[in-house]
């Protein structure tokens, strides 16, 4: 059988044989068979070696070589498995499939009338000449059994280079018995000479009369496969009835806690038609309105009487027999023109009615008295666009697949809109009411010719929803901003010759659109009102987070490590003035007092005079319910028209109108969220080093910042409702709903408990149907990746007919495990390796307790143990140390608890090869079946060891030096007391032992052979450990003779691209000191630390 490794070494799997010797006849088992008892467990010596067998009589080991690391089929490449053999004697193991570069795997032996065959597995198949094979369907292939004298040349044990075998022949037609369905397992019954095959979900068994004929057809043929002609036979199979009743209960409905804060997928606020604010959210897929709970810590549980009763939560989608059905992906509200007392959301979802789960918008009603939508599969909702009326991919000419996080409503509720995988920037008009609905997509430049995609696009509504900000990539995939003029949304049709326009020039990342106002926007419309002009009073200023001033905090390349220009990600906000001065100048009726100056300054300077004369009255902030929250939406005034300049204007002019905000100093930025309705103050979010998320206020007179952090959690993210009054803030245990205003946030910032205007999702529980959502899902990843796979053609394959071919799958599916292995099929046939499917959620014993999951985790010691009844307990066979230079490795601490030098600073010595322990915290480890029994729940606690210090008697095995009988010496207990540690800590700690060996050993053969080496071992090439890795091995040793850069086993990543550069950079200057040079620790040409 395989496992993974428990020695000093790489983790990886490797083979292990188990001896098992059989009881009497009549002593047995209860279930009415003769009982075996495991004698042990030994590790087969090869390398890389995952499956395989054992032949009885020539000792030979015949095994699958690699591990390919994912499911994918029909792979040709250098971690393709194959087929390998090893007998005694030979000096290395020799390949039995190397005439064929894809997949042969899982070798059994079958035994008929006195021949031996060796069956496999294989995506060979022949080309129509028969001269080479191409990869195609896995099926089952056989071939006679190769001999031990077929491995080795006449006159020596030497293996042979090349194998003369005969050719396999395929006894399997899976590509016609089973609508191409790959084979995926199989296993051989010895003793009732049959064969069970397991297709998609389903066995079948070839019974042994079949099997018998197969292989006497075998023999007739192996004449013409021994001269060069390829054959095939045709394994005839029934299906295997087999029914596991303990899996029903999987079927059954599921009824799952409310996580926070995994399960949000999205929230807005609005208040009701009777002015009470609700929160629409989406959990898990599903969707509610919750209402907002004024101060949790003082909520009375409702008994009756004159007790108030509690504010309603309700669903919106599915119903709660339909839980699964349906993926809700995304919602917003959409927000009216007028009131009626409606109220709406747009949602994003899957569409049931479509058989590949297309996606499709919906418009349903939120108001409390509304029914479900989705409420069970006989009245399910039509889609007004996408979905089975017009979904499909965008290359048929369908909606595609929406990135559900990009879709954004205009505050006014007029329109919507998002992107999709397949880069395309999309607007709707939400008046559905008249007319077939359709959406427009954007060009993909704007007017300068920038390129303008929407993978990855942040979108951003003007507040009257006339202009939409996008921030996109430009060419050179620097973050940039284009605003798009889309004409008024009252028509509800999009303006055809609208201009897109820069707003940010490509030198830089801008992003995190605000539409707001400036302070002189409030002195323009006091005088406009006070000399009778109508004062509309739309977003003026587009505020924007951007990292133009850039200052590393590295002051040279030169020194040890050779330090790299670090850039901090620092960022200043900005604002870009949309309006011109004439603009402005437009807002007063004596146009002629502005002209020749500028009129801002103007405005000031009557400010000024009015506040001397005691006129002045600012405006007062909105009034504001006992909740602190909006009651109503305020009327949304039309969008300026924007004064964009000349089109197609190569210098940027409007562009580089934007200046920096000087009271807000630059920092580690990671949102810019809103600007406060009462007071203009701008609300950012800043990553704290060592705090997380914090909430930062700016207002416009000064530089300090008003804090808006709820003391009393941990910040996750921050949303912004549609109609931009209100924020969401997201904690890592509750939902708290805040006033974009600065008295909103300051009243946020005193709320010690986080207690106060809390979204009600405590006690939520989702209805699940594993069923349904089974189908979804299954249906849902089909989807995901004909939009995501970055081939539309789908390398050739017929992708619907992909869909169909596993669809009958997943009505067997009884629980989790199974539909992955569905779904594993399916992603398979794409034959691209970087497709996984992992994740998702599983029977949980624990069922999330982290107590009850650190009192069974298992205790680890460091070491290598082995029982040993002669010792009465466990001889230590090895001590895992790592490089004795570094007592932290990527900032973690690493020791092993039973090594010198762990237990040398409590005044205690470490144990050694061939100790023995024989107690743990007073209880003999005899007395259970392993060790680890009581070493379950002490991880990072003390325990005390009782141990023989017998190292110096006996040898690695545990036996003694002389040869004596281990039981007739006498040695004392001695205590030790140790911190056992995690096994992911144990698993690190082998793999740095391993790792500090091996650079020994290549040292010290480099040494031998008289010249300088160094050694770099990486496990990945992706993240901070892979970079800190190479740096502490490569800088020190440089200037060797020689560079081992082993990368067996590695994880994959794409730091390969520097670290080549590295190794390539050239020796471009040389210093000469007085008495120092290259040798002896001078620069020399060692400056630039190239490896020469």
């Amino acid at each position: 059988f395989s496992a993974m490794n428990e020695g000093v070494g790489m983790p990886d799997t490797r083979l292990y044989e188990l001896q098992i010797q059989h009881e009497e006849q009549d002593i047995k088992s209860q279930f009415g068979k003769p009982a075996a008892t495991a004698l042990g467990i030994h590790e087969i010596p090869l390398a890389q070696a995952t499956d395989g067998f054992v032949h009885e009589e020539s000792k030979c080991i015949y095994f699958v070589r690699y591990k390919q690391s994912s499911n994918t089929v029909r792979y040709v490449g250098g971690t393709a498995e194959n087929l390998w053999v090893y007998c005694p004697e030979m000096s290395a193991a020799v390949p039995l499939t190397s005439d064929y570069k894809g997949t042969s795997k899982s070798p059994r032996l079958l035994s008929h009338g006195g021949d031996e065959y060796l069956l496999f597995l294989s995506d060979r198949s022949a080309t129509e000449d028969g001269s080479s094979w191409i990869p195609n369907t896995m099926e089952l292939w056989a071939m006679p059994l190769p001999q031990q004298s077929d491995l080795y040349s006449l006159n020596d044990k030497t293996p042979l280079d090349t194998l003369n075998l005969v050719k396999p022949v395929k006894l399997t037609q899976m590509a016609c018995d089973n609508d191409g369905m790959a084979l995926k397992e199989f296993a051989v019954d010895a003793a009732k000479n049959t064969i069970i095959l397991r297709v998609g979900s389903g066995f079948q068994i070839v019974e042994g009369p079949v099997v018998s004929g197969l292989m006497g057809s075998l023999l007739l043929h192996r004449r013409r496969l021994e001269d060069g002609q390829l054959s095939s036979t045709h394994l005839m199979a029934v299906d295997l009835p087999i029914l596991v009743y303990s899996d029903f209960n999987q079927h059954h409905e599921r009824v799952r806690p409310v996580k926070l804060p995994s399960d949000l997928v999205f929230a807005d606020v609005y208040s009701t038609a009777y002015k009470e604010t609700s929160v629409l959210v989406g959990l898990r897929g599903q969707a509610y309105v919750v209402p907002v709970v004024d101060d949790t810590s003082s909520r009375m549980l409702y008994e009756g009487s004159s007790s108030p009763m509690p504010q309603r939560r309700y669903r919106v989608a599915p119903g709660a027999t339909t839980g699964g059905l349906v993926r809700i992906l995304a919602g917003l509200h959409v927000p009216l023109h007028e009131e009626t007392g409606e109220r709406r959301a747009l949602l994003l979802a899957t569409d049931p009615l479509s058989e590949t789960a297309e996606h499709a918008f919906y418009l349903v009603d939120t108001q409390a008295s509304s029914n479900p939508s989705f409420l069970n599969v006989d009245s399910l909702p039509t889609p007004f666009i996408g979905g089975h009326i017009n979904g499909g991919s965008t290359k048929d000419g369908g909606l595609g697949s929406v990135l559900a996080d990009s879709l954004q409503v205009s505050p006014c509720g007029r329109r919507a809109t998002w992107t999709d995988t397949d880069g395309r920037i999309c607007v709707m008009s939400l008046n559905v009411t008249t007319g077939n609905p359709r959406y427009t997509v954007l060009p993909t430049e704007n007017e300068n010719g920038e390129a303008m995609i929407g993978d990855g696009a942040v979108l951003s509504w003007s507040p009257a929803g006339r202009y939409l900000a996008i921030e996109h990539q430009a060419k050179n995939q620097f973050s940039v901003i284009s605003i798009a003029d889309l004409g008024d949304p009252v028509e509800g049709s999009f303006k055809k010759d609208g201009r897109i326009v820069q707003a940010t020039p490509s030198r830089f990342n801008s992003g995190d659109v605000v539409w707001g106002r400036m302070d002189i926007d409030a002195l323009v419309d006091a005088k406009g009102a006070k000399e009778g002009v109508t004062v509309e009073g739309g977003a003026t200023t587009l505020f924007f987070r951007s990292d133009r001033d850039i200052v590393t905090d590295v002051a040279s390349p030169w020194g040890t490590r050779a330090p790299q220009p670090h850039l901090p990600k620092n960022y200043g906000v900005y604002a870009l003035p949309l309006l011109s001065d004439e603009d402005y100048a437009k807002f007063n009726s004596k146009k002629t007092m502005y002209k020749g100056i500028n009129p801002i300054m103007e405005l000031l300077s009557d400010q000024l005079v009015e506040e001397s004369q005691g006129s002045h009255n600012p405006t007062a902030a909105p009034t504001l319910p006992p909740t602190g929250l909006p009651e109503s939406v305020p009327d949304i005034p039309p969008d300026y028209e924007i004064s964009f300049g000349p089109e197609g204007d190569s210098e940027l002019a409007f562009a580089r109108r934007a200046f920096r905000l000087a009271h807000i100093p630059e920092a580690p930025y990671v949102k810019l969220v809103s600007q406060c309705t009462d007071d203009r103050s701008l609300v950012l979010v800043e990553q704290v080093e060592g705090k997380g998320l914090s909430l930062k206020v700016f207002k416009s007179d000064t530089k300090e910042a008003v804090s808006g952090d709820a003391p009393g959690g941990k910040l996750v993210t921050i949303l912004v409702s549609t109609q931009r009054d209100t924020l969401v803030a997201v904690y890592t245990s509750s939902v708290k709903i805040i006033p974009n205003t600065m008295t909103g946030l300051k009243m946020a910032s005193l709320d010690m408990k986080l207690s106060q205007n809390i979204a009600d999702v405590s006690g939520m529980a989702l209805s699940i149907w594993p069923s349904l959502e089974y189908q979804q899902m299954y249906s849902d990843a089909w989807r995901m990746l004909r939009d995501y796979f970055y081939d539309p053609d789908m390398t050739g394959i017929d992708w619907p007919k992909m869909h169909k071919r596993y669809l009958s799958l997943v009505q067997r599916c009884a629980k989790r495990e199974e539909l992955d292995d569905v779904l594993e099929q399916l992603a398979a046939e794409l034959s691209a390796l970087h497709v996984f499917v992992y994740g998702g959620e599983y029977p949980d014993p624990s069922h999330g307790d982290d107590i009850w999951v650190a009192l069974n985790d298992i205790g680890t010691l460091g070491a290598t143990l082995v029982r040993s009844v002669e010792w009465n307990g466990y001889v230590v066979q090895a001590i895992h140390e790592r490089d004795p230079d570094f007592n932290m490795l990527d900032g973690r601490a690493m020791y092993s608890p039973l090594s010198d030098r762990a237990l040398s600073i409590t005044g205690q010595k470490g144990l050694e090869v061939g100790d023995v322990i024989v107690g743990v915290n007073g209880e003999s480890v005899m007395s259970v079946p392993n060790i680890h029994m009581l070493l379950r729940g002490t991880t990072g606690d003390s325990i005390r060891l009782e141990v023989l210090r017998t190292s110096a008697t006996t040898t690695q095995d545990g036996s003694t030096s002389d040869g004596s009988n281990a039981r007739h010496l006498a040695f004392t207990p001695e205590p030790i007391i140790t911190v056992p540690i995690s096994p992911k800590k144990a698993s690190k700690l082998r793999y740095a032992a391993w790792e500090w060996k091996t650079r020994q050993a290549a040292k010290d053969l480099a040494s031998k052979l008289g010249f300088s080496l160094g050694y770099i071992h990486l496990q990945d090439m992706s993240g901070a450990p892979s970079y800190d890795s190479f740096a502490r091995s490569y800088f020190p040793e440089f200037n060797k003779e020689g560079l081992i850069i082993d990368v067996r086993h590695n994880n994959g990543g794409n730091i390969d691209s520097w670290l080549l550069e590295v190794l390539q950079r050239q020796a471009w200057t040389y210093w000469q000191g007085r008495a120092t040079n290259i040798t002896n620790g001078g620069l020399g040409w060692g400056e630039m630390f190239a490896f020469r």
